[in-house]
């Protein structure tokens, strides 16, 4: 069926089946940004259904000053600030003590053409949380570190240090497959 302006439109009318369609329309993109999020289903689902309610609150509003055609894209937009949102009411300690941070975060590169997507998923998905957490906002989402550190309450350099793990983290796990490979293949 697809998201159509007809859905929309009926949707932010509070037509009850259109909600449902419109929900079922957009279970796997808004999934898919949660999963990068969170490890747990529980969770998932948690934030996935926050996010939707989110949706269907503010889409009367949106349908007014925006074209359908970008609906999906906001509605992404609004899944990742409710994920992160979810995770600040967690209390999560996100700061790491200062004497663990190195003097100079050095960024490794990271070449993830060589993994399919699935693969890179399940690398993400082993980093700890909250190194999780500002790899998706930077490199996915595409936040800066001054947004991150407004969002998550951390500083610009402590954001810039759990990117920097991230990456080295993943990079180590690339490399290590493809030595892997290599003497599977030899």
């Amino acid at each position: 069926m697809g998201i159509t302006d007809s859905l929309l439109q009926s949707a932010a009318k509070q037509k009850r089946k259109s909600e449902y369609l419109l929900y079922k329309e957009c279970y796997a993109p808004l999934m898919s940004v949660a999963y990068r999020y969170f490890n747990n289903e529980d969770d998932r689902m948690v934030a996935l259904n926050e996010s939707f309610y989110k949706v269907l609150k503010g889409l009367k509003a949106y349908l007014e000053h925006n074209p359908s055609s970008q609906f999906i894209f906001w509605a992404k937009r609004i899944t990742t600030n409710t994920c992160i949102d979810l995770i600040r009411k967690q209390k999560r300690s996100l700061e790491i003590p200062s004497e663990e941070m190195p003097a100079e975060a050095h960024v490794a590169d990271l070449n993830a053409t060589d993994a399919d997507v699935e693969e890179l998923e399940k690398l993400l998905g082993r980093l700890p949380e909250v190194q999780q957490l500002v790899m998706n906002m930077h490199a996915i989402d595409g936040y800066s570190h001054k947004e991150i550190s407004a969002q998550l309450g951390i500083t610009e350099e402590n954001s810039r240090y759990h990117l920097s793990a991230a990456r080295r983290s993943l990079t180590n796990w690339l490399n290590a497959a493809k030595e892997n490979l290599k003497s599977f293949v030899l």
